[in-house]
């Protein structure tokens, strides 16, 4: 079971008025997520609609973690860096939908409200252990074989004014992809990084989330014809990356829909069907070498994904049969080493997200 303790913690540090009912709300919200499940889907919207528009633009963070797996992301923050409500309602839509947070396990649940029990003995909250023991009784009387969620206390409600929505904690890391979008109506964000990151997954979940188009480095893959030693041994020499100028950069930021011919490496030939992209407001390059200094900066937002060399290996072996796994880490990897290094890729990102 998850160690809850530092969530609790910050929760005291940032909600002094926190009352033995937000303690165990949020432990609810950490086992459980988000307790209402859409049952009346436009009900749910318009209510979200209506919290949003009400929602002051304060400092809030745009999100505060209460476990690994879950967050709380903030609508004030989000109001207040002018990101489209739509995404957050994206986002929400996801958190309820089951992935990643609902573990559906009242024994996980009752095992954080004892880690909280323990940090009440140690006056660790604002409130005392007398007050959590007479809350916990008759909360538990009622209901004790289905405990139900609970609203935030009057007091939390009036000083802490929470507007917020639950999301998973893989939400939590990609939100500073959204800070970084701040107050753009459209741009391109070009997704980097080392072999099996995750950079095609985070594409694909960014593109349903903001409804954006997005291209593939992998269609730029450089035929053999093209592969010799004097154009392999340039960092980053062995992307076609002349096409990618060519049949894509012109039409990037128009946002008018365009297609362009793609490499196909399991046949090592090109496509006979064209990929076509379509009109968009946003647009995602996803791929290493996707920040190519040959491209310029053609991007707004600069993403990284990085992974520890032991969880590479370890994908890199599962999902690839042992020979191309071989020649990941003989050829490959070695090569997109040498171009993060020497075109400083990580250290120019805006964010860098760790898997």
């Amino acid at each position: 079971m998850t160690d809850l303790t530092k969530y609790l913690l910050e929760e005291t540090k940032l909600h002094p008025s926190l009352a033995p009912q937000d303690v165990v709300k949020l432990c609810y919200q950490a086992a459980f997520g988000a307790e209402h499940m859409l049952s009346d889907h436009s009900k749910a919207l318009k209510y979200f609609q209506d919290e949003y528009a009400a929602a002051p633009e304060d400092d809030k963070a745009l999100f505060e973690s209460i476990a690994p797996t879950v967050c709380r992301a903030n609508l004030s923050a989000w109001k207040r860096l002018q990101l489209n409500p739509d995404w957050l309602w994206n986002l929400f839509l996801g958190a309820t939908s089951g992935k990643g947070i609902m573990q559906k396990d009242s024994k996980v649940f009752t095992g954080y409200i004892l880690q909280a029990d323990k940090l009440c003995q140690l006056g660790k909250f604002p409130f005392s252990y007398e007050q959590w023991q007479e809350y916990i009784f008759d909360y538990t009387k009622s209901k004790p074989d289905n405990l139900p969620p609970v609203r935030h206390s009057a007091a939390y409600r009036d000083k802490e004014r929470p507007a917020y929505r639950i999301l998973s904690g893989q939400d939590a890391t990609i939100l500073p992809i959204f800070k970084a979008m701040a107050g753009m109506g459209k741009g391109i964000i070009a997704i980097d990084g080392r072999a099996a990151s995750g950079k095609s997954t985070l594409a694909g979940y960014l593109r349903n989330i903001i409804s954006a188009e997005v291209i593939a480095m992998d269609d730029f893959f450089l035929p053999p014809e093209l592969r010799t030693p004097e154009r392999l041994v340039v960092p980053g020499g062995n992307i076609h990356h002349e096409r990618f100028a060519h049949d894509v950069l012109p039409s990037l930021r128009s946002g008018q829909g365009f297609t362009y011919n793609g490499f196909d490496c399991s046949r090592m030939e090109y496509s006979s069907t064209p990929t076509k992209i379509l009109p968009s407001l946003w647009r995602i390059v996803e791929g290493v070498y996707s920040c190519h200094p040959a491209f310029g900066d053609y991007m707004d937002i600069r993403v990284f994904m990085d992974v520890h060399s032991a969880e590479q290996k370890s994908r890199i072996e599962t999902r690839n049969h042992p020979k191309i796994a071989a020649d990941y880490f003989a050829k490959w990897i070695p090569m997109e080493e040498t171009y993060f290094k020497e075109y400083k890729i990580r250290e120019s990102a805006n964010v860098i997200i760790q898997t």
